[in-house]
């Protein structure tokens, strides 16, 4: 970092500049790269634009749009309930707001922790909005969601969702399932991404921390992967 001063010295008043030029040089790539923020971006599916920016990035980031056998009119219809969509999903990660956790139960949304015997204040991180089934008024999809106590492997769980056409825009409806599907097996794929499923048949334990009631109707989880908490790490997890 100092050779371009130490240089400086040794030149002619004309050349000064120019070492000052090459410490510049040295010094501004590693100061960029601190103060970069994820602006997120615009994402064109056949010709559908999807904004993947704030509010809400990191759950649009969860949404998988590619792979799902959607016609354009299902992506427009997709795009327009995006918003609504992310603020819910973003409402259900939050524990922080207990008058928003208490609102969406109101509304008929289940209150994951409460099922998985969790700690009302547990974080909860989404990991995959997809499953889409779409008409021009209504869209099923699932979440899978994931969380870990006490230093614990992280374990993923999938809920199911339906969002309907209002005159005040697109809001839940309920659960295309009278249960959640349940904590999934999580393995690694040849190409190095994170797949989860649905065993192949069900389990009768979910943990310890879960309830008996619930028990009866989830299945087994494997965890994979440790929770990460700073959202460049959960993104990296994700994928």
């Amino acid at each position: 970092m100092f050779l371009p001063l130490q240089l400086a010295k040794q030149f002619s008043p004309k050349n000064v500049k120019f070492a000052l030029g090459l410490l510049m040089a040295f010094s501004l790539p590693a100061c960029g790269s601190a103060f970069f923020v994820d602006q997120g971006h615009v994402d064109d599916i056949d010709g559908v634009k999807f904004d993947i920016t704030q509010p809400y990035l990191f759950v649009k980031k969860a949404f998988k749009l590619r792979g799902e056998n959607l016609s354009v009119l299902q992506l427009e219809t997709m795009r327009d309930a995006m918003p609504s969509i992310a603020v819910m999903t973003h409402q259900i990660l939050g524990a922080e707001n207990a008058q928003a956790l208490a609102d969406l139960e109101r509304q008929g949304v289940r209150n994951l922790r409460q099922r998985l015997g969790l700690h009302p204040n547990t974080p909860l991180y989404v990991k995959t909005i997809q499953h889409w089934v779409v008409t021009t008024h209504t869209i099923e999809f699932t979440t899978d969601y994931f969380y870990s106590e006490n230093r614990r492997p992280a374990v993923t769980f999938r809920d199911n969702y339906r969002f309907a056409k209002t005159d005040l825009g697109w809001q839940f409806s309920g659960h295309p399932l009278a249960q959640p599907e349940g904590v999934l097996i999580c393995t690694h794929t040849p190409a190095g991404w994170m797949r989860c499923d649905q065993p192949a048949s069900p389990s009768e334990s979910l943990g310890p921390s879960a309830p008996s009631a619930l028990k009866s109707v989830s299945v087994l989880a494997v965890p994979t992967a440790a929770l990460s908490t700073s959202p460049a790490q959960n993104e990296a997890w994700r994928q």
